[in-house]
């Protein structure tokens, strides 16, 4: 495993560590609001797709030194909350594709208490020094990738095609099975990155999606007001942030 790819964050959790093969790593962890495992795999220097099941409601995901990674997070179920810089939330549910080069800070959030993702993480120092062969040969471009995030402030949430969600599900489940070769393995992951390439104008949708902090809290605020007396019934008023119940003692500004 190369250091800057590692979750290091993970690593304060971590009860168990083995290696189910030579080329797949499993991590058991236990943290206050739960457990989960990963299934770590290296498919080139600097290249790892990880496995994740969370079993948890929150989990620190500060990263430990230098950051330079380009992340595609995609759920399979669940939904996460990712902390970024300048006080941005991104959010990610089943069937959506999180591309992104900011560094997680801070806690991330599982309001069902459960994820299950496929995640793919570039080191984009040590690629730094050649993209593999078949990635250039199949115009598979990480740094015009890195560039147009850029100027989206480093985030991109996709909608993404059956066909991908379905290499993305066949993936996940041999990397937790460890049952291909790593040639396989190389072969699959480049499957996923033509195919998402190939339908970025026909079928998959980009777009830049995140929250801030204000804006997060507003939501919050109002899933605690909805969530409170479900024998309740709110509409919300033309005024801004006004929720109204049965009555006008019941009306609540968020």
């Amino acid at each position: 495993m190369t250091a800057s790819t590692n979750p290091k964050f993970i690593m304060q959790y971590a009860v168990k560590e083995e290696a189910v093969t030579s080329l797949v790593k499993r991590m058991i962890f236990q943290a206050e609001s739960g457990f989960g495992e990963m299934y770590l795999l290296e498919v080139y220097p600097g290249v790892q797709m990880w496995s994740i099941d969370f079993h948890l409601r929150e989990l620190d995901i500060k990263p430990m030194g230098a950051y330079r990674c380009l992340k595609l997070n995609y759920c399979l179920s669940g939904r996460c909350e990712v902390p970024l810089p300048d006080e941005r939330y991104v959010y990610v549910s089943s069937g959506l594709l999180s591309v992104d080069i900011n560094p997680p800070v801070g806690k991330m959030m599982l309001p069902t208490g459960q994820y299950v993702g496929l995640e793919i993480v570039i080191d984009l120092d040590t690629i730094s020094h050649g993209l593999p062969g078949a990635w250039t040969d199949c115009g598979i471009d990480i740094w015009e990738v890195r560039q147009c995030l850029s100027r989206t402030r480093g985030s991109y949430l996709a909608n993404v095609a059956a066909s991908w969600d379905q290499l993305a599900r066949e993936m996940e489940e041999h990397i937790r099975d460890a049952d291909l070769s790593v040639e396989v393995y190389r072969f699959r992951l480049l499957q996923l990155l033509w195919t998402l390439k190939a339908g970025r104008q026909r079928d998959i949708s980009i777009q830049p999606f995140y929250l801030t902090l204000g804006q997060r809290a507003v939501v919050m605020r109002a899933e605690e007001l909805l969530t409170r007396d479900l024998h309740q019934r709110y509409v919300i008023s033309a005024a801004p942030f006004l929720i109204k119940g049965k009555g006008k003692e019941n009306e609540e500004t968020i």
